[in-house]
């Protein structure tokens, strides 16, 4: 944690400036920011007044904000919300401001491959409709989308909920399952993904040693990702995705384990 943060991995504004004047000092132009929220691989959600902290930071600087919201209707904690950037009551700079959503997440069907950018950039417009020629979402596509999203009352009251839900029961049961191992994880919120820390079970903390566990897992028959894939500071985090029937958790765990206690006995 680094000074003024409350929990481990915490975003703020100072870490964005921080990491903008590294970059700058090393010669590099910095063009813009891409702000996941909810966030991936953390699973963290980002407060109205933390995203308009780092809106105001952006305008001060003349960068673009790319917001990936995919994960938006993914909140499977009941006692936090989610608020996209396009509710807050003003943008500094609406015109280097971006959002970004797709029906592969929230919706289960990662397969149909369509996603939705809102932007009021006249140029950017211009160009994605000339561009939208060469990868056009299929019409039958759309249609069956069409039929899915008109469906407000199975979505609200059916769809949302049950998914919701069976996401917090799967998310209970790794984390769980986690804890009965002894690791530590980040807490999570919305999202498909637990952020678990591994590093007990390197032998020094450092990327061969993460590749090397990571390695031993998937010969085991568990594929977790690791913290290097995702560029992260610290090595010995992987991110587990827990979103499968209970009884693939429960295999998976197994395996896990057997893993970890033979790196102990090693």
């Amino acid at each position: 944690m680094e000074e003024g943060e409350l929990v481990p991995f915490q975003l703020t504004v100072a870490r964005i400036e921080k990491a903008y004047k590294d970059a700058v000092s090393q010669g590099l132009k910095v063009k813009g920011i891409v702000l996941i929220n909810p966030n991936n691989p953390l699973g963290d959600i980002y407060t109205p007044e933390l995203l308009q902290d780092i809106l105001e930071f952006a305008h001060k600087h003349q960068l673009h904000v790319l917001c990936d919201e995919i994960y938006a209707l993914s909140v499977f904690d009941k006692a936090s919300k989610f608020q996209s950037v396009l509710t807050l009551p003003s943008l500094p700079d609406p015109a280097r401001t971006y959002v970004m959503w797709g029906f592969s997440k929230d919706f289960c069907i990662s397969g149909f491959r369509c996603g939705v950018l809102i932007t009021k950039n006249d140029r950017l417009k211009s160009f994605l409709n000339l561009a939208s020629f060469y990868g056009a979402v299929p019409a039958p596509v759309h249609n069956m989308l069409k039929v899915i999203i008109e469906d407000t009352e199975w979505l609200d009251n059916v769809f949302f909920p049950t998914n919701q839900q069976r996401m917090a029961q799967a998310y209970k049961l790794c984390t769980d399952s986690l804890e009965r191992l002894g690791l530590q994880y980040h807490p999570s919120k919305a999202g498909f993904f637990v952020w678990a820390d591994f590093s007990p079970y390197l032998k020094t903390k450092n990327v061969e040693n993460e590749i090397e566990l990571f390695k031993q897992f998937v010969s085991a028959g568990v594929y977790i990702v690791p913290g290097t894939e995702m560029y992260a500071i610290e090595t010995g985090w992987f991110r587990i995705i827990f979103t499968l029937p209970e009884e693939l958790i429960v295999k998976a765990f197994e395996r896990i384990e057997r893993v970890i206690k033979a790196v102990e006995k090693s």
